[in-house]
Order: structure tokens, then sequence, then C-alpha cells
């Protein structure tokens, strides 16, 4: 068993959206130990354990979704896929408004498309979009990808 103290050393828990008990599961479920057995360490059923985890997940997929907002809000570029606009032309248009400024994007064309494909799935069809689909590019040149509307 790790010693769940070596794991969350260094975290203030007054500053985190997690409870200490919520990352220390986080931490060790993380490290791959199973529920059973830090609910056998801790004296505690295993459904405490559980719950402690799921709890954990959500605020983290909320704080996540939270920082990923903030990104996007102060990104220096956005642009916005209309229906009708061929997929191919994207990645040159991304290129060509982040040059203007001297942002380098983070992947090639062919990546950039399979970004929008993974990211916006129903936003294409036949190589053209069939729904509007928001592309920000941050600061480092990494893009976020969503499907809008």
């Amino acid at each position: 068993m790790h010693n769940e103290d070596d794991l969350i050393s260094g975290f203030d828990f007054d500053k985190l959206q997690l409870t200490e008990r919520q990352a220390r599961v986080w931490a060790m479920r993380a490290q791959g130990i199973t529920q059973t057995r830090i609910a056998k360490h801790w004296g505690t059923s295993r459904a405490n354990i559980c719950m402690l985890e799921k709890a954990a997940r959500e605020k983290i997929e909320r704080a996540r979704e939270t920082v990923l907002f903030d990104e996007q809000l102060h990104a220096p570029l956005h642009i916005t896929c209309q229906p009708g606009e061929l997929l191919l032309d994207i990645p040159g248009r991304l290129d060509r408004q982040a040059s203007d400024l001297d942002i380098h994007i983070a992947a090639g064309h062919d990546l950039i498309i399979e970004q929008i494909l993974t990211h916006a799935p129903t936003c294409v069809r036949e190589n053209r979009f069939v729904r509007p689909a928001r592309i920000t590019v941050t600061h480092s040149g990494h893009l976020h990808i969503r499907p809008l509307a």
C-alpha cells in the first residue's frame, strides 16, 4: 500500500475543491489501488470509498470544465465554422489568423481535422459543416473545439 500522505503532500486543502478524504481516495485510485483495499486499510466499507471517489470525480470534472471555460474566454483566437463551410478549409483559415497574431498552432492540418471530427462529430457530414462549431486557439497554440447550438 502506498503511503497516501506521500501522494497528497504539498497540496493546500483549503484551496482544493476536494475534501482531504476525497483527495486521498482519488490519489490512491490513481495509483491503481482498489476500492476494496483502500476500504480495508481505512477500516470502512467499499461503498463509502466508492461514494468518496464518485464525489471526487464529479468535482474534478466541474473544475476541469471551469478551467477550460476560463482558457477559452482569454484565448486570443476564436473562429466559428458555419454550416456549408468545407472541413478542409478550416486548418488554413486557422493558420492564417494565428499567424497574424504570432501564434504557432500546436497541430498540423491532419491533426486539426482529426480533432474537429473527434470533438464535434455531429457538426460535419461528408466533409462539410452541417452545424456550427467553435474553435478556440490558446496563447500556447492549443485547440479547443466544441459544437454550437
